[in-house]
């Protein structure tokens, strides 16, 4: 005996009738079983990846408005404080190449190795080094650089011949090393490159303000720019003020240390006949 039989359901907001005619009842509501389940299944395919493509859309989200720097400007001098810390060189090293006729200074962290390409310097020494690492000509012009980098002899130290293996030659060694010390100029160059920044009386009349660490900015009612840097040196800040009226931004004043944005500003009112 046959009949028919219907299936009333949705497929997401839309209504689906399912009509099975002709059939014996067994088989007609077989089929509509099944296509009661098929519909079910493909409704939670479909629900599933609405899901997916709202959580896509709100992660878009979250990334565009996330913002790129989540520490502060005190976390990330904290943090490169200690970084400059971690990696401060504790002793040098002389090398002499023979075959290369040269002599190197390494400045070496805590481990036992360099950090930087800079921390490998060559010496001027004139001629070729005959004697090793421990010559008068070698050893001063390792001081020099030492002490141009910040740094001197730990108390007490010398200069001593070094082997990485074996017994280095007692009287013409290639290698030496010594204990070293930041001066206090170094420390002090530390404490203000990750300290407060200095402080700074801008003319009378030019009022600037702050756009990050070391850098200030000024316009006039004209709409001319001026842009005032500053940079910590172990031997002397640099105090630069910007012209950025034209494409290419010239230096209308210079300064060195402590009084060096006074002098920055002095260059500038005297070139412009102030």
């Amino acid at each position: 005996m046959s009949n028919t039989r219907t299936l009333d359901t949705t497929y997401g907001n839309r209504a689906v009738k399912v009509a099975v005619e002709g059939l014996p009842e067994p088989a007609a509501r077989a089929i509509t079983e099944y296509a009661d389940t098929l519909i079910r299944r493909l409704n939670r395919t479909r629900t599933a990846a609405q899901q997916r493509r709202r959580a896509a859309v709100r992660l878009q989200i979250e990334r565009e408005h996330r913002p790129l720097l989540t520490l502060t400007e005190a976390q990330r001098l904290d943090l490169a404080r200690r970084g400059e810390l971690a990696s401060r060189s504790v002793a040098a090293e002389i090398y002499t190449s023979y075959s290369l006729g040269s002599s190197v200074l390494r400045l070496l962290g805590r481990h036992g190795s360099t950090h930087f390409a800079s921390d490998v310097i060559p010496l001027n020494v004139g001629g070729q080094p005959k004697d090793g690492a421990m010559t008068h000509e070698v050893l001063n012009a390792a001081g020099e650089v030492l002490a141009r980098r910040g740094f001197t002899h730990a108390r007490g130290a010398r200069w001593a011949p070094y082997a990485r293996t074996g017994t280095p030659h007692p009287t013409h060694p290639d290698t030496a090393r010594v204990p070293i010390v930041p001066t206090a100029a170094y420390l002090s160059y530390v404490e203000r490159r990750f300290g407060p920044e200095p402080e700074f009386s801008a003319p009378d009349g030019m009022p600037f303000r702050r756009t990050q660490r070391g850098m200030w900015i000024h316009t006039d009612s004209s709409g001319r720019t001026l842009r005032l840097t500053w940079s910590p040196v172990l031997n002397g800040d640099r105090w630069r003020l910007w012209d950025e009226a034209s494409a290419k931004p010239r230096i209308v004043g210079l300064g060195q240390g402590e009084h060096g944005a006074d002098e920055a500003f002095a260059n500038y009112r005297t070139s412009n006949g102030n």
